[in-house]
């Protein structure tokens, strides 16, 4: 004769309350997971595996040796540095807005024709138009974000691929310059202040304090993204090096 033994219901019911149960009803037990071993540094490993800026810092450096041995000394003083980053600061920001775009997948083809058209029209309000240089450098701006807007218009909304968008708008932002130019393929701007933007210098508290405020919002940044990250990973203040494993409810045992 057979009959069911009561008490191992019960004890899988209790079992399941004190550990919790998923939407099967199973019971989720709290269990550790043993840490992975540490895989062993080597040479080989390190080439195979995802280098980083490792590659573009060791080139740099190579780079800076080579020139500071060749001009005996003068690449790394203060001047030529200066000189060097007025140089290519209109190119470096031009790449800003260029990696932007290809994080997302996409290019952007008329970022030149654009900087040129957009400093075209700054200059030109300001030489023939009279205008206030603040004024003038805000129409540049201006001019800048609605380009922007039309493009992204077309490749949000329409879906029109990139390529295509910013390829034909190279060439109407090049004709959009040749339209405010005019005739003339120079146009000189006297204006003191749009001048005197390049060549100035910042006093030294501006000059350490920008880039050490920009450095600690970076890092404040990294360390809110790290912890939401980790309150994400652990809602409940469960440690992330240990897991649930679902265990089905002991079956019903007969005599």
């Amino acid at each position: 004769m057979k009959s069911l033994n009561r008490d191992a219901p019960h004890d899988s019911q209790d079992h399941s309350e004190s550990q919790g149960q998923d939407e099967q009803g199973n019971a989720l037990v709290h269990q550790p997971t043993a840490a992975a071993p540490r895989a062993k540094f080597n040479l080989r490993s390190l080439m195979q595996g995802d280098l980083g800026f490792i590659p573009v810092i060791l080139t740099l450096a190579l780079i800076t040796i080579y020139f500071q041995i060749t001009t005996s000394g003068v690449f790394l003083e203060a001047r030529n540095l200066s000189n060097l980053t007025q140089q290519i600061v209109t190119i470096g920001i031009l790449s800003i807005a260029a990696v932007l775009v290809l994080l997302l997948g996409e290019i952007d083809l008329s970022l030149a024709a654009v900087a040129q058209a957009c400093a075209a029209i700054m200059a030109t309000v300001s030489v023939y138009q009279g205008w206030n240089p603040w004024l003038a450098m805000l129409a540049g701006l201006l001019a800048g974000a609605l380009i922007g807007l039309v493009n992204g218009f077309f490749i949000a909304v329409l879906r029109v691929p990139s390529f295509i968008v910013t390829l034909a708008g190279s060439i109407a932002y090049s004709g959009l310059l040749l339209v405010v130019m005019g005739r003339q393929t120079t146009l000189v701007v006297r204006d003191p202040v749009i001048r005197s933007l390049a060549p100035t210098y910042l006093n030294p508290v501006l000059g350490w304090g920008i880039p050490l405020v920009c450095l600690g919002l970076y890092a404040l940044g990294v360390w809110y993204e790290r912890r939401s990250d980790r309150k994400r990973v652990c809602p409940f203040g469960i440690p992330p090096k240990r897991h649930y494993r679902l265990l089905e409810p002991p079956p019903l045992q007969s005599f």
